[in-house]
């Protein structure tokens, strides 16, 4: 049973939201008729949380089944779960925030998190995916790690420190 504290009129003055635990006043609960006291079981900060988890495991699990469809289409081994993949706030190579697209739009912007395979031929398994930026993915595609470095060198030769290159 959540605690209540109530004023010696009767009137509620604090109510114990269901997942932090904590004595709120009933300002910080949305109304709801489903309850006694007609407010929600938690508080509004914790429900904006769990709303982000769900959103977030909704949209993880549409990113892995499409893995999965790719995994089959291009003949390599899917073995991820909702708990392998994990979004950063950031994009780990470039630092951008990660986003995702507006719900029910499959536009892929430079900022939406993008699953790359570390080694492309052992597949979509655990321990070889890092979640990274659509752009980093897509500048990395399918060079090696060799042609990065000779790409990055032959730009910082002709450039050098003119500035020639901004973004």
């Amino acid at each position: 049973m959540k605690r209540r504290v109530y004023s010696p009129t009767g009137e509620l003055i604090e109510r114990e939201c269901g997942r932090c635990k904590h004595l709120l006043p009933p300002s910080s609960f949305s109304a709801t008729p489903s309850t006694p006291d007609k407010l929600c079981n938690v508080c509004k900060a914790c429900a904006k949380v769990i709303w982000h988890e769900n959103v977030t495991n909704k949209r993880v699990s549409c990113i892995l089944h499409r893995l999965k469809s790719k995994a089959q289409k291009i003949c390599v081994p899917f073995d991820l779960t909702v708990d392998d993949l994990v979004i950063p706030t950031h994009c780990p190579v470039l630092g951008i925030p990660l986003e995702f697209g507006k719900s029910g739009t499959a536009a892929w912007r430079d900022n939406s998190p993008s699953v790359d395979r570390i080694v492309p031929s052992l597949g979509y398994v655990k321990g070889n995916v890092v979640v990274i930026s659509y752009r980093a993915n897509r500048v990395k595609n399918d060079a090696t790690v060799e042609e990065l470095n000779k790409v990055t060198q032959f730009y910082n030769n002709l450039c050098g420190d003119k500035g020639m290159w901004k973004a």
